[in-house]
């Protein structure tokens, strides 16, 4: 698998091609044997990503790539159990797709293979991105507003009622 994720486009082009021929069954139990092997080695690794799960995920690609020509099995084969349940944190994940680096060593984040998560994690993940988009979008705007005299970022109320005046009369009246 180490070398397959390395091959030049023409090269791995072909390979899809042909893993496109394969039957249903063919491609399921590959699939199976590839998600054993990654559940494997992620747990094997303290739930750490090395080479060797890079590259099986890189080979899952070709996998799901040749299964979007051909449609042998369902999408939801391509879902790994391991990063939709509940130990693994997906946000992590995701800051480091979004950051590389920034919490690992590694640049590798299982968020550039969205076909490994299920519609659940899909959603968390765009909640994710929700927030990061909204919250850039109000500093923007409180740079705005201060240094380039924007509008403000708040929003602001101005009721007028016909009872106004009778306020300051309200709040002067013991209680």
């Amino acid at each position: 698998m180490a070398l397959v994720g390395s091959w030049p486009p023409p090269l791995r082009q072909r390979l899809v091609s042909e893993c496109a021929q394969w039957s249903s069954d063919e491609m399921q139990r590959l699939i199976i044997a590839v998600e054993q092997h990654l559940t494997i080695t992620y747990f094997e690794n303290d739930n750490s990503v090395d080479a060797a799960t890079h590259q099986a995920v890189k080979f899952l690609a070709i996998i799901s790539e040749a299964n979007d020509q051909s449609k042998a099995v369902s999408y939801s084969n391509f879902y790994l159990d391991i990063l939709n349940s509940e130990d693994f944190d997906v946000k992590r994940d995701y800051v480091n797709w979004k950051r590389p680096g920034l919490l690992t060593d590694s640049d590798f984040s299982f968020c550039q293979y969205p076909f490994v998560y299920d519609p659940a994690t899909k959603s968390d993940i765009l909640a994710f991105e929700n927030t990061g988009e909204m919250r850039e979008q109000f500093h923007h705007a409180i740079f705005d507003s201060f240094f380039r005299g924007g509008a403000c970022p708040y929003l602001v109320l101005k009721v007028r009622s016909p009872w106004e005046p009778c306020l300051p009369c309200l709040v002067a009246l013991p209680v």
